[in-house]
């Protein structure tokens, strides 16, 4: 990865949209199915030239770096335990090696997607990967669970602190309206055709797991019909980044999270305090869901 401050897609050489970046690098690792990432949609709401910067980072590099710590090991074994009462995540059979992208073809999308619904846990279809159209983006991910009595979508985040989340508080709810979009508009020719999405309810909850005793700390309901507008003006704008009709926006309240401060234009120019990182890395996401 280079070193000099890249402001804008236009900086780059050959002039690409953020949106032909990331597809020409999911087709060099011969990923067969097609889709930005749910997680990465969802980092737009912090900041978009960190995004940037990890679009460039999968362009040139053609790798995915996950960033794990002892906090997102234990919130990885929380969202294993409820989605599938083992620590072991099922889907690791599907992964290829350590890759974050699993899906070489559609078949073994299908295939994966037969198998979680077959295995209802708790009530729940769970960890169901899926793949479509959000107002003309392509996106993919892998959403936690679904109620099957009351149609309920469900994000699971975890906390290293007893706390219900301010920080990424827009950002998880902007993950679960695209996840509920991609099921409620479901894509039949796409995906696993027996999914049940006329039976999704007009609400989703995020919910918010203590990661030391795994108790509930309390949870967010989205009345979706009330947020529906708000969400698609966002992506809407989003889309504006990713076909490179205008530069990234930033913020400087996000660098502590951010790993390119050192080749970054707005934190050299205006962050005047050097970023002490949190204690933990509350709510780590799964790049490839």
């Amino acid at each position: 990865m280079t070193n000099y401050p890249r402001i804008t897609w236009y900086d780059y050489k050959g002039k690409k949209t953020p949106y032909q970046m990331f597809f020409e690098a999911i087709d060099a690792m011969g990923e067969g199915v097609q889709g930005i990432f749910t997680t990465w949609l969802a980092k737009q709401t912090t900041c978009e030239y960190m995004l940037w910067n990890y679009i460039l980072d999968f362009h040139e590099t053609g790798e995915i770096v996950q960033e794990d710590t002892e906090f997102s090991a234990r919130g990885n074994e929380i969202h294993n335990l409820l989605a599938f009462g083992t620590t072991e995540s099922l889907m690791e059979r599907y992964r290829d090696g350590k890759s974050y992208l699993q899906w070489r073809n559609p078949d073994e999308l299908h295939k994966y997607q037969r198998q979680r619904l077959s295995s209802v846990y708790d009530g729940k279809i769970t960890e169901y990967a899926l793949v479509g159209e959000v107002s003309g983006l392509k996106v993919r991910g892998t959403f936690d669970a679904l109620e099957l009595d009351s149609g309920t979508l469900i994000e699971i985040k975890t906390r290293a602190r007893p706390t219900l989340p301010y920080v990424h508080e827009r950002k998880n709810k902007m993950q679960l309206l695209t996840y509920y979009f991609l099921a409620k508009n479901y894509d039949k020719s796409l995906n696993e055709p027996s999914f049940p999405a006329d039976t999704l309810s007009d609400y989703a909850r995020i919910r918010y797991y203590y990661q030391a005793d795994r108790r509930l700390l309390g949870e967010i309901v989205v009345h979706v019909p009330y947020e529906a507008e708000r969400f698609l003006k966002a992506v809407e704008y989003y889309k504006e980044f990713w076909f490179g009709k205008r530069r990234p926006t930033f913020s400087l309240k996000y660098c502590i999270y951010c790993r390119f401060t050192n080749s970054c234009y707005y934190y050299k120019k205006f962050y005047r305090h050097p970023p002490q990182r949190p204690e933990s890395k509350e709510e780590g996401s799964r790049e490839g869901n």
